[in-house]
């Protein structure tokens, strides 16, 4: 009797540490913290189980009624992951199905629990083995695996109370099966934090990946609108080569020609600071935006001096600081360019306002640049925002500048949008707004 109270002690407390662990890696992995809840009842079955050796047999029903809740919510567990893997796809009626085949199986073991411990918990057990193995395969997944080998060995446990039952009963082997399974829950706690990094850094480089292909497409869409330009001049020169009255024609062309050849230029430089930012070489830091945007206008009115333009700007934050680095000035730059080099008026006009704002508990710095251009260009907007998305044959600006900025403010911890100004019949500009992470 001292012996069997001794084996229940140590597994009691056992459980106790494993629950500790699981509880304070629950606190930084979320999806753990249903699992603390199984982890938990288990650990409080293996209390009471040994309470009812050591002080009152009452302790070892209400044991067993914590284990058949351990079993229940296992279950439950098993079957809402299963769900949003493989069922949430589904057409309503297999939902249905499914739904109501899980509360037939909990209603069933509810009403024969009564009658016997054993089989509503080998009737859960079961169900929950099917769902477990359904779940590993679909979501190759580590802990699930380990999931599936702890119902596994429950099932298991449950054969030898029954055989017990029967009166055949299998002390050690019982107290090897426990331990066997408190390990199991020590494994998927130790488990869960590495797989969470492991799959962090998977969607990382998942991302980093498509962001690559995303910087291709645009490359050689746009090298080939440039090397098209570039053709066209060249055959016009052809043309006008052997006429000397259209000297002033020719020189036009030449002009277009070297454009063009500087926005080649110019796209290289962009896409190596693309490769550059995915590298995470440009460190972010807390930066005052006001100077470097000064900055920049003084830059942009510098560079197109021949054109009439009117900056207004509204500050209603001041000493402010954001999270970015040294490439916000080209950000700026580029913004600014767009709502010259794409704006048909003869005055072009750019309202740039700065305020706070708080979205889900963060505080950002919202930026915004209000122009009176040609607005952006529908599919463009859509394949900037769905990498998956086909870039538009013609676009009205190089696309590959706005997805220099977005990955900019991804870096940064922040993001960008996009909008068309729709005062009348037609667009009537562009507002490009800038949400940068604040800092205190």
């Amino acid at each position: 009797m001292l012996k069997i109270v001794n084996f229940n002690f140590i597994l009691a407390i056992y459980s106790v540490i494993v629950t500790l662990i699981t509880a304070l890696v629950s606190r930084k992995h979320r999806d753990m913290q249903r699992w603390l809840v199984v982890s938990s009842l288990f650990t409080i079955g293996n209390i009471l189980f040994f309470f009812a050796y050591s002080y009152t047999a009452i302790f070892g029903i209400i044991s067993n009624l914590t284990f058949f809740l351990t079993v229940c919510v296992f279950y439950t567990l098993a079957f809402y992951n299963h769900y949003n893997l493989i069922v949430e796809n589904k057409n309503k009626n297999i939902k249905k199905q499914h739904v109501f085949a899980y509360f037939l199986i909990l209603i069933v073991s509810l009403i024969l629990f009564p009658i016997s411990l054993s089989i509503p918990i080998y009737i859960l057990s079961f169900s929950t083995l099917i769902l477990q193995i359904e779940n590993t395969y679909f979501k190759k997944s580590i802990i699930e695996l380990l999931k599936t080998i702890l119902i596994a060995v429950a099932i298991f446990s449950v054969s030898i109370w029954l055989i017990a039952e029967f009166g055949y009963p299998f002390d050690e082997l019982t107290y090897v099966v426990y331990f066997t399974m408190i390990t199991l829950y020590l494994m998927i706690a130790l488990v869960a934090p590495l797989e969470h990094k492991l799959t962090k850094s998977e969607t990382k480089y998942r991302k980093a990946f498509d962001r690559a292909e995303l910087y291709k497409d645009l490359f050689i869409h746009d090298i080939n609108n440039i090397l098209q330009t570039l053709q066209m001049s060249l055959e016009i020169l052809q043309n006008l080569h052997y006429n000397s009255k259209q000297s002033k024609k020719f020189n036009e062309v030449v002009k277009i020609a070297q454009e063009q050849i500087q926005r080649g230029s110019l796209l290289s430089t962009t896409v190596k600071s693309l490769s550059e930012i995915e590298l995470e070489k440009f460190k972010s830091k807390p930066t005052n935006p006001k100077k470097i945007l000064e900055d920049s206008i003084y830059w942009v009115k510098n560079k197109y001096k021949n054109e009439r333009i009117e900056i207004l700007e509204e500050n209603q934050v001041k000493n402010i600081k954001v999270v970015s680095n040294e490439l916000l000035f080209e950000i700026f730059n580029n913004i600014l360019e767009n709502a010259i080099k794409h704006n048909r008026n003869e005055v072009k006009k750019i309202k740039i306002r700065t305020s706070k704002i708080i979205i889900a508990g963060q505080k950002y710095i919202l930026i915004e640049f209000v122009d009176n251009g040609l607005g952006i260009n529908k599919k463009l907007k859509e394949m900037l925002f769905n990498k998956r998305h086909i870039i538009n044959s013609n676009p009205k600006r190089i696309g590959i500048g706005l997805s220099f900025i977005k990955a900019l403010m991804e870096s940064y911890g922040g993001f960008m949008d996009i909008k068309n100004l729709n005062h009348g019949a037609g667009i009537e500009g562009s507002k490009v707004q800038l949400f940068f992470k604040e800092v205190s």
